[in-house]
């Protein structure tokens, strides 16, 4: 008695539903997989496997019994292997792969035993990304004594991971409710979730693109529900096959914190007893502040710092406005952190070289001699500052 080789497959999409947003980073991938049965005749059985993209084949033998199953996992992304999984129905003795991808991908492999019940993983050797179609042969051997063998010929790919950028200014996205992204595959389309500073979604995108090549900067706008500013957004690029980037958290918010200019003695940097009423003025509005945006804090994945930004005007030299802007930013710093202030604290100085108004060197500018209180939970490089708590 022999088997015959099964004659019909049915065929069915696999579904999957994808959130538009999450706070949690993930990916998505449509995976395929086709299946096979090896009933346990000795028998051959002219089977082709062929896999695709979010489609899963069902191949039925006309034999007494499945014995077994066999998967193949048909998309993977960059440091996966595309993997063969061989799912036993009855005790198997042996089971030999036996394929070949071209360029140098051959696979032969044999594993076993295995009992019913359990499974047998094959890892295709397949380098870098891109497509590779296999040719082979699959033979099995059970602890009865009965055999089978399959010719196979199916495509297995590997994905390059889906990295989404913004490449936005921050005042683009806060003043023009405008974001730019670039994308590392072809463009399909990009969701985005603007979180206020009050904590409330502004808004909540979806825009769709024709499959713009990688490293395009795509343009994604929005209406604000509400007069509040952005303070992050939440990113999730596309690509036309339905993979999906991880979510990006861009960090927008900034507060600028209201103050009245210490005024200090020519070339010093020590805070006089009649300025301090001043700097108690500043940390009024600093505590308002972090109250106001405190539910937005709250969800903010980024520390949230509070920076002093020390600035001269051009008379004297360079080096010399360095140091004492240098040191004035941070006796400013130091007085934050006397009075309670509880965040962590950076201060720098610049010196002459981000002057507010343009004047020629040695010009006695008093509006160039100033410092800038922020508070901010935007990532940023600490090289050059110096942390006071």
């Amino acid at each position: 008695m022999t088997a015959s080789a099964p004659t019909t497959a049915s065929a069915r999409l696999a579904s999957s539903n994808h959130g538009v947003m999450r706070r949690e980073p993930y990916h998505g991938l449509a995976a395929a997989a086709a299946v096979v049965y090896i009933g346990g005749m000795r028998s051959l059985f002219p089977v082709a496997l062929a896999c695709a993209a979010a489609l899963s084949v069902l191949c039925s033998a006309a034999a007494r019994a499945n014995d077994v199953e066999l998967a193949v996992s048909a998309k993977v992304y960059v440091g996966d292997k595309p993997k063969v999984t061989v799912k036993i129905k009855k005790d198997l003795a042996k089971a030999t792969l036996d394929v070949d991808g071209g360029g140098g991908q051959h696979a032969r492999q044999a594993l076993g035993p295995g009992a019913a019940g359990s499974e047998l993983v094959f890892e295709l050797p397949q380098k870098g990304t891109g497509v590779v179609k296999w040719k082979g042969s699959l033979e099995v051997e059970f602890d009865d004594g009965t055999s089978g063998s399959m010719p196979l010929s199916f495509a297995t790919e590997v994905i390059g991971k889906l990295d989404v950028k913004v490449v936005s200014e921050r005042d683009e996205i806060v003043d023009n409710n405008t974001v730019r992204v670039t994308m590392s595959r072809k463009a399909g389309k990009v969701d985005v979730e603007v979180v206020g500073d009050d904590g409330d979604t502004l808004a909540n995108v979806s825009q769709k693109f024709s499959g713009q090549a990688p490293g395009t900067v795509l343009k994604v706008e929005w209406n604000p529900k509400t007069t509040a500013k952005p303070f992050m957004l939440r990113v999730v690029a596309h690509d036309p096959d339905g993979i999906f980037s991880p979510t990006l958290e861009a960090y927008v918010w900034a507060f600028e914190v209201p103050h009245e200019e210490v005024l200090f003695d020519t070339g010093k940097s020590e805070i006089r007893p009649s300025e301090e009423p001043k700097l108690q003025a500043a940390l009024e509005e600093l505590n308002r502040a972090l109250k106001k945006y405190a539910r937005a804090l709250a969800i903010s994945k980024e520390q949230n710092r509070l920076f002093i930004f020390g600035h001269t005007d051009s008379v004297g030299s360079p080096g010399s406005n360095q140091a004492l802007s240098d040191a004035r930013a941070r006796s400013i710093a130091t007085w934050f952190l006397k009075h309670g202030v509880k965040l962590p604290i950076h201060a720098r100085g610049f010196g002459e070289s981000m002057l507010k108004v343009d004047t020629p060197d040695e010009t006695d500018e008093a509006r160039n001699r100033r410092a800038d209180y922020q508070v901010t939970n935007q990532p940023v490089s600490l090289s050059g500052w110096t942390r006071i708590r």
